[in-house]
């Protein structure tokens, strides 16, 4: 089965470290330009995801102080776990639809992994399409 480690390794080489882009909505809480508060992202996780996981607005000290412990945990929780990556049997397919799921979210890179595949196109890792991915060789 596919390696959480393996696949985050290679996401977090592009998703780096803190920023603060006033120009981009990942980095304001509200997720938009201009909306809630600017504390930017870290490990790619961004403002309204550590809000969500926190359940209130962080700081941002927070946000640059982020452990990758909590950015694992999130990663796990809200990508990972949602892709059924510990289900998929091959490392460089996981990798592949991780890697978009943080991204652009997982149900697109479930969508996108589907329409690859050309199967039916929908948001849910269902067992019919995690089992047509294990036979890939």
């Amino acid at each position: 089965m596919a390696n959480f480690k393996i696949a985050d390794r290679l996401t977090r080489i592009s998703e780096g470290g803190y920023s603060d882009h006033r120009e981009d909505n990942g980095n304001w809480t509200g997720g938009k330009i201009g909306k809630g508060v600017l504390i930017g992202t870290r490990y790619g996780i961004s403002a309204p995801v550590l809000k969500t996981y926190l359940g209130r607005v962080p700081t941002v000290s927070e946000m640059k102080n982020l452990s990758e412990d909590i950015a694992d945990k999130i990663y796990i929780k809200n990508y990972w776990n949602i892709i059924r990556g510990n289900e998929i049997v091959n490392q460089d397919i996981a990798n592949k639809i991780y890697d978009m799921a943080v991204t652009s979210g997982p149900g697109t890179s479930i969508i996108l992994a589907k329409r690859a595949r050309n199967y039916p196109e929908s948001t849910k890792m269902d067992d019919e399409f995690l089992n047509h991915l294990n036979q890939v060789k």
